[in-house]
C-alpha cells in the first residue's frame, strides 16, 4: 500500500512539473514571438535594434538609393540621414529605377540576417511617403 501511494506521488509530482515547463515554454514563445501590429520605427532603430523587430510588420519612410545600377548585383535602399539602410526585396526594379533619390514608404516584413543584412520583404508602398501610424 506504501509502495502504490509513493508511485501515486510521483506521477503527481512528475505531472505537476511538466504542467510547469509547458507554461512557461508557452509564457516565453509568447514573448518573443511577432506581435502582428504595424510597427512604424525609424531607419535608425531598425539598423541599432534589428533583433527587437524580426519578423515584425513594419512601415518605414526613407530615400530610396540605388547601388550597382545596371548590372546583376542591382538593389535599393532606404536611407534616413546618409547612413541608416534598409534593403528593399519583394518590389520589381522597374518599380523602384524610377524612385530613386525621392523619398518612399515601404510596408511589409522586416528580417534581419547574417551576411545578408537587414530588409524589409515589402507588400505595400507608397510615394509621396505614407504619414505613420499613431
Amino acid at each position: 500500500m506504501a509502495m502504490m501511494r509513493s508511485l501515486r506521488s510521483k506521477l503527481v509530482l512528475a505531472l505537476v512539473v511538466l504542467i510547469v515547463i509547458l507554461t512557461a515554454a508557452e509564457w516565453l514563445s509568447g514573448r518573443t514571438s511577432p506581435s502582428g501590429q504595424l510597427l512604424t520605427p525609424s531607419l535608425e532603430q531598425l539598423n541599432q535594434q534589428p533583433a527587437g523587430y524580426e519578423g515584425e510588420r513594419v512601415r518605414a519612410t526613407g530615400t530610396v538609393r540605388a547601388f550597382e545600377p545596371g548590372t546583376a548585383g542591382e538593389y535599393y535602399v532606404l536611407e534616413e540621414a546618409g547612413q541608416y539602410r534598409v534593403a528593399i526585396h519583394g518590389l520589381p526594379l522597374t518599380t523602384l529605377r524610377p524612385l530613386t533619390n525621392e523619398q518612399m514608404t515601404v510596408q511589409g516584413l522586416f528580417h534581419y540576417k547574417d551576411g545578408v543584412g537587414v530588409y524589409i520583404d515589402a507588400s505595400g508602398w507608397a510615394v509621396p511617403p505614407a504619414t505613420p501610424a499613431s
